[in-house]
């Protein structure tokens, strides 16, 4: 997929899976919506997905979008296009495996780009999957996690540090009512959910550094 984004001459940018699940007949369409949006995905129906994957798919889609605060109808669907001069900036983040649809939505919706899924029917899969819906699966929630961290690390700093705070600050109510002071305890989850914050505050700042660096 690098060598064929970076060989290509066009600026529109088309996906298909190779094995043959994806109706050309859908290409038209997302050619048109490329016009407007920097990304179009052909959004497959959940029912599309094999029973045994369906709980995974929607674990990881519920967790993305958490994460980047944006609906995603289809997470990691192979049928899509791109803008060339959009994913060249990105490339390098673009990892080796079957995850580079996944990351290439996080790394737009987290940035700010323009995305739209329109939805498709798919045929029966040739051949066998090769993906491990266990291993695979703990491999997209960290790949999720390290992009987020890239992109937007507030997104997981600030919650973790509001929640450790909150509980110290409840842990702290009542000794303060009662006898005038706080515990070790609750000044201890304090402190720590302010480092953690300050820490997010750091990490987004290079994270900043680290993407402009690119662009």
């Amino acid at each position: 997929m690098k060598t064929g984004i970076l060989a290509s001459s066009n600026e529109n940018l088309i996906f298909v899976d190779g094995d043959g699940q994806h109706k050309t007949e859908y290409i038209p369409k997302i050619i048109e919506e490329l016009n407007t949006y920097d990304m179009v995905v052909g959004a497959r129906a959940l029912s599309d997905s094999s029973p045994g994957r369906k709980p995974g798919k929607l674990i990881l889609k519920w967790i993305a979008q958490i994460l980047t605060g944006k609906k995603i109808p289809d997470l990691n669907s192979g049928l899509r296009g791109i803008k060339k001069s959009v994913i060249r900036k990105y490339l390098h983040l673009l990892p080796q495996g079957f995850s580079a649809s996944t990351t290439m939505t996080l790394i737009l919706l987290s940035r700010g780009y323009s995305v739209k899924y329109i939805p498709i029917k798919t045929n029966k899969r040739i051949g066998k999957s090769t993906v491990s819906p266990i291993r695979d699966g703990i491999n997209t929630i960290l790949l999720i996690l390290r992009m987020i961290m890239l992109v937007n690390p507030m997104k997981i700093f600030f919650p973790v540090s509001f929640v450790i705070f909150l509980l110290g600050l409840i842990w702290a109510i009542p000794y303060l009512l009662l006898h005038k002071g706080l515990t070790v305890a609750s000044l201890f989850l304090m402190l720590t959910g302010v480092i953690i914050f300050f820490f997010g505050l750091l990490a987004d700042q290079i994270s900043q550094l680290r993407m402009e660096k690119y662009e």
